[in-house]
This record gives structure tokens, C-alpha cells and sequence, in this order.
């Protein structure tokens, strides 16, 4: 989450305070939090958060030894890397990975189209209808085809998968007989759908008040772009009127 950057009031006692004004931050650290817990209970259920068992299980010192030396095979002698000695470095690495992989892509994937999307970002953009089958659109323009391509590609990026599962649900129902940690995992279900209420709640409010933002600060510089005049920088143009919805993406 890269908390050292500021983005934590280190004088509140709450776990999730941060600066204001930072949706992503606030709403990711909720997430953040959620995942860490699940972990952590996870990983005690068979490590007892000793070091000693991180350090002597085989499977879990050669599965890091192959992500830091093959899967990042041109950084492993970058500083940074846990040693995986210890639970804390266990339960922090699979937190990251968890998070990198779910609420993190969440937010800058899905929200691709609808910033490129929308025409006062100055996104990648075709003026033309696609091209029919047949057509020499490449060999012509080569570099209105390359929009194009970039255009679908944003779009795709953008777009769910019949068979995504989502934090908070397993399609594999066999996925561990193991009943603490089938436990464990129902509270962690429990816990993100109480979080993702909150969630939307606040996105709810959050989009009333970009509604009110719009009305004011913005329509003078809309109808100057109906009446044909170049479109200024306005309050507007560096948010897409769906910036929220890759924070809703990853619960649906």
C-alpha cells in the first residue's frame, strides 16, 4: 500500500484513518486490511505464528526461492526482498500478492475504458466506423489502424471474464478439507460483504457530490464545447464519471 508516502495520519489511533480526499486510498486500505486478517488467521491455523515453522517448511522456502529467482529472475539481487524467515514475512507476502492480484488490477484495470473512454481526457480515439472484413485499413493508414487496435485492446482490458471468482467466493467447494481454515474463510466472506456494503454506500455519496461538483464548476466550459469553441482544461477533465468502479468490480 506504500503508507510511508504519506498517505496514513500518523496521529490517529484508527487503522484505516488517512488523508482525506483520497478515495482510492481509503477504500483500499479497508480492503488492504480485510485481506491482511484473512491471511494472517489463514497462515496461523498451520504455522502458530512461529518463525521456526516458516523457516523449516520446504515447500514455502522453495516456492519464494522460484518467485524472487526465476519469476523475477532480473531483480533478485534488488534490495527489498524479504528473507521469508519469519510468520511476519509470510503473512506480508501473501497479503501483496493477494492484493496485487485483486483489489489493485481491480482499480487500474477495469477502470481503462471508461477514462479512455471519455473524449476530454484526450484518450486514443477513431473518428472513423470500424472496418469490414476485407478492407485494407493497415496497409492504408498505418497509424489510424494503430489507434484502432489500441482502442480494442483498452476495451478488452477493461472487460470481465465469464469465470472470474471474486474476493470472498471460491468456485471450488473442495478446495480444503481443512474445517478451521473452511472457518476461517467464512469470515473472511462475512467480514468483505459487510465491507463491500460500506463500500458502495459511500460510493453512492460520493457520486451525489461529483453530480453537485459537475453543475457548478463545469457547465460553462460544456457549453462552450456545444458552441464550437476549443474545450479548456476544466475541473472535470482528469476524472472519468466512472473513476469509482473498478473498487465495485472486484466484489460483484
Amino acid at each position: 500500500m506504500n503508507l510511508h508516502r504519506g498517505l496514513v495520519d500518523e496521529e490517529t489511533k484508527q487503522p484505516c484513518e488517512l488523508v482525506k480526499n483520497y478515495p482510492y486510498a481509503v477504500d483500499g486500505l479497508e480492503i488492504w486490511n480485510a485481506i491482511n486478517k484473512w491471511v494472517k488467521e489463514y497462515c496461523d491455523i498451520y504455522y502458530k505464528g512461529e518463525d521456526k515453522k516458516v523457516q523449516n517448511d520446504k515447500e514455502i522456502q522453495n516456492w519464494w526461492k522460484e518467485i524472487k529467482e526465476v519469476g523475477h529472475g532480473d531483480k533478485k539481487e534488488y534490495d527489498g526482498w524479504p528473507e521469508m524467515k519469519t510468520f511476519d514475512e509470510l503473512v506480508e507476502s501473501c497479503t501483496i500478492i493477494i492484493w496485487i492480484s485483486s483489489a489493485l488490477h481491480a482499480a487500474v484495470n477495469f477502470g481503462q475504458y471508461s477514462f479512455a473512454a471519455f473524449y476530454p481526457n484526450r484518450p486514443t480515439l477513431s473518428r472513423q466506423f470500424m472496418p469490414t472484413e476485407g478492407t485494407t485499413l493497415g496497409a492504408d493508414d498505418e497509424e489510424s489502424y494503430f489507434f484502432l487496435e489500441m482502442i480494442y485492446l483498452i476495451a478488452q482490458l477493461s472487460s470481465h471474464e465469464s469465470d472470474e471468482v471474486y474476493l470472498g467466493k471460491n468456485e471450488d467447494v473442495d478446495w480444503t478439507s481443512d474445517k478451521k481454515a473452511l472457518d476461517a474463510f467464512k469470515i473472511f466472506k462475512h467480514n468483505f460483504v459487510t465491507l463491500k456494503m460500506t463500500l458502495r454506500l459511500r460510493i453512492k455519496i460520493m457520486r451525489k457530490i461529483d453530480v453537485v461538483r459537475f453543475n457548478s464548476h463545469t457547465l460553462c466550459s460544456f457549453l462552450q464545447v456545444n458552441q464550437g469553441l476549443r474545450l479548456r482544461e476544466s475541473p472535470i477533465a482528469s476524472r472519468s464519471k466512472n473513476s469509482y468502479n473498478g473498487k465495485i468490480d472486484l466484489m460483484d
